[in-house]
């Protein structure tokens, strides 16, 4: 499977790796990031992770909180 356009959501990733990889396959799905340099992919790239990250440490740090 191929994608032409990068997703910058962490959800649309997901779904991205959905399509490629299924729950029986044994077969290992590598997902690459190609940014060009000196480009507006390198920002929101970067918003992107940094928005991941955030939403992965509030949800760690808000599930431990009963």
């Amino acid at each position: 499977m191929r994608q032409q356009d990068q997703c910058w959501s962490a959800q649309d990733q997901r779904q991205v790796i959905g399509r490629a990889w299924r729950t029986p396959q044994s077969h290992i799905v590598q997902v690459v990031h190609i940014l060009a340099l000196e480009t507006t992919d390198v920002i929101v790239g970067s918003m992107a992770m940094g928005k991941k990250d955030m939403l992965e440490a509030f949800t760690r740090n808000g599930s431990s909180k009963g």
